[in-house]
């Protein structure tokens, strides 16, 4: 029943530019809030242009000294492997069609992002050239940037952002010419 419903609400909005409004004010159980992010995956990943409102005064979501009040967080830049689930998880390309070795947002995390490398951000200086290259694909770790980012990709971007992402990681601790001439010697 849940695949026919979602499946005709994407068929629906798949090309249509739609807001939907959510009452999240009856769902003060786990399990609930973890059917709503289902219902939200499937329905960014199989639509382009549709926008949620979640309504909620009430329950989990919120307390009673937020009713009615808007709350600003600064928040700092995603890390990179959260950069990558968030961007895998609004692409559309991310799919079993697109690429056979990617079908999820962890999926993609696991072949974009290097061990070691997870909690890298945009602006570190030890990023490699590939991690650079990948990271800016992705949004640089603003999630503004990211949703975008993921809006804008087309299919020949995203196979480009998995070519990068089947390359081996490169790093080295040399500074100089010389360092380098002299460990291709060495080699």
């Amino acid at each position: 029943v849940y695949e026919e419903c979602c499946g005709n609400i994407i068929k629906v909005f798949h090309e249509t530019h739609a807001l939907i409004s959510i009452n999240a004010r009856e769902m003060n159980s786990e399990t609930a809030i973890t059917k709503l992010n289902h219902f939200f995956f499937d329905i960014f990943r199989g639509t382009k242009n549709v926008k949620v409102i979640v309504a909620c005064l009430d329950g989990p979501f919120a307390s009673s000294s937020n009713l009615r009040n808007e709350r600003h967080f600064s928040l700092a830049p995603l890390d990179f492997k959260s950069s990558v689930i968030l961007f895998g998880r609004l692409c559309r390309h991310v799919s079993r069609r697109r690429c056979q070795t990617v079908h999820t947002s962890s999926e993609l995390a696991d072949l974009l992002v290097n061990e070691g490398n997870e909690k890298l951000h945009y602006e570190d200086d030890c990023r490699s050239k590939r991690s650079s290259d990948l990271f800016v694909l992705v949004g640089e770790g603003i999630p503004a940037s990211i949703l975008a980012a993921a809006e804008k990709m087309t299919g020949e971007d995203y196979d480009k952002l998995i070519r990068i992402g089947k390359k081996p990681e490169f790093r080295t601790n040399l500074t100089s010419r010389a360092q380098i001439d002299k460990e291709l010697k060495r080699l």
